[in-house]
């Protein structure tokens, strides 16, 4: 920095010796330092500049293009050092500061190219195109297992029908009767029998396994009917 010290110290003796007035002294010494600190500040900008530009080169000079890859019609390259760390640990910040966990989407604006996008993916992690990929492969898988149940839950119950069918077809519920005797009731089909004075012929209800049955192929019409 300018010793502006002694120059004023000159500048003091030598105007007391002319007569100069101390306000003459007090505006003089005041431009004196004005001009010296301006001086300053330039030099100041000036050594900035030339710094950045030294920077600017050195962080160029390291940006180190390591691998080029091209692939399915796509070019990839790899660089390292320089002025690819600096947008690379600029990148990772945001990626952390964002508590994004496989990807970040940065958009900028170019006068002449308009909106782009530029998309932060974890190298173990799923871009959008990935995780969307990812959740239609779920979802066509879920349906052909859907599909797939349904088609034998069709023929479960149909079979289940046919049991039905056949166990009432084959079980007999003394629909028709003729009397035996003074006390007898006897069933035409089957030939069971009951007495009077044991309390006759019951009335018919249908096995519990019948009911249960016919629950479920309701249930599955309804869920058919839904679907």
């Amino acid at each position: 920095m300018t010793d502006i010290h002694q120059p004023l110290r000159d500048i003091f003796a030598e105007s007391m010796l002319r007569g100069v007035t101390k306000a003459e002294w007090d505006a003089v010494a005041t431009m004196s330092a004005i001009s010296a600190l301006l001086a300053d500040l330039d030099a100041a900008v000036k050594e900035n500049e030339r710094l950045r530009e030294e920077m600017a080169r050195d962080v160029m000079s390291k940006t180190m293009l390591t691998d080029v890859t091209i692939q399915n019609g796509s070019m990839g390259i790899q660089v390292e050092g320089g002025a690819a760390g600096l947008l690379a640990n600029s990148f990772a910040e945001q990626f952390i500061d964002s508590g994004a966990e496989n990807y970040l989407e940065v958009s900028f604006h170019h006068k002449k190219v308009g909106g782009l996008t530029v998309t932060l993916q974890r190298n173990s992690g799923k871009t959008p195109h990935m995780l969307r990929a990812k959740a239609e492969a779920e979802r066509d898988a879920a349906a052909a297992e859907r599909f797939k149940l349904h088609q034998l839950l069709a023929m479960a119950s149909l079979s289940l029908e046919a049991l039905l069918k056949r166990d009432e077809m084959n079980t007999c519920q003394h629909e028709e009767t003729h009397r035996g005797g003074v006390i007898w009731e006897i069933c035409d089909r089957c030939g069971t029998k009951w007495a009077d004075d044991q309390g006759g012929r019951p009335a018919w209800k249908d096995p519990a396994e019948w009911d249960q049955a016919r629950s479920v192929l309701s249930q599955i019409k309804a869920g058919r009917e839904q679907a």
